[in-house]
């Protein structure tokens, strides 16, 4: 799948989207994510998880991510997005650079910044019907890095348990530490908002990503569906050797 797909798309006649801020968590009043990939026509995979094939266009106009500059730190040398397709014009991104910058918790944010913390990167991609947050974050040592792993886990969980959420989560064995949650709203009209996260720790880095979509109630993804999701997550750690190679 490109960084535009998504693990939902609606058939005709569905309620439509809820449009949220990069940083809105959508369960009632919690929203850890963003809003999945849509753009496109849907197509049915074999796991019963839509698929998505994209339009084609002209490159939109984009803010990069961070590339990499002399003596620069991590943070500004992975590529937040893959680059490796042209996207269609209504897509945009935006990638910044803020060792002060927050997880992108939506409504269960904001935190206060990890201690330990020595680089932070986060990115937003938008396109029609669709929105996805991405962040990663370097500490000073692995012990660190738990910390913050293990505190945003514990977030997203007791956050989103607050609101009546179904909340569901699953080991990912990404990194030296993963787990997928699938949270899902309580249903309206036959149809739940979901949010999907892709939470993983290699050594001392911490990388999160996030994905939304409407699903009807009988399609609600378990962890162990969200594959797009995951992706993006092997993606953040994948860029994580190839900027570090003596992390992996």
């Amino acid at each position: 799948m490109s960084s535009r797909d998504g693990p939902g798309v609606r058939p005709p006649g569905w309620r439509g989207w809820v449009t949220v801020s990069a940083t809105a968590l959508v369960v009632t009043g919690l929203v850890v994510g963003v809003w999945i990939a849509t753009s496109g026509s849907p197509a049915s995979s074999p796991a019963g998880m839509p698929t998505i094939v994209a339009p084609t266009g002209a490159p939109s106009v984009t803010v990069p991510s961070p590339t990499s500059q002399p003596d620069a730190g991590p943070a500004r040398a992975v590529m937040v997005f893959a680059d490796s397709e042209v996207e269609p014009p209504d897509v945009t991104r935006v990638a910044t650079v803020d060792v002060a910058g927050s997880w992108p918790l939506g409504a269960c944010g904001p935190v206060d910044v990890d201690q330990d913390r020595v680089d932070f990167v986060s990115g937003t991609e938008r396109g029609p019907e669709y929105a996805r947050d991405l962040a990663m974050g370097w500490y000073v040592d692995e012990a660190a890095a738990d910390r913050a792993y293990t505190g945003l886990r514990t977030r997203i969980e007791a956050c989103a348990s607050t609101t009546g959420a179904t909340v569901e989560t699953a080991a990912s064995g990404l990194g030296s530490a993963g787990v997928l949650a699938t949270v899902a709203q309580p249903s309206i009209g036959g149809w739940s908002e979901v949010s999907i996260y892709a939470l993983s720790r290699l050594g001392g880095v911490v990388a999160l990503a996030v994905d939304h979509a409407s699903f009807s109630d009988a399609t609600v993804p378990g962890p162990a569906e969200a594959t797009t999701t995951r992706a993006h997550a092997e993606r953040l750690l994948a860029e994580v050797c190839r900027v570090q190679p003596a992390r992996c």
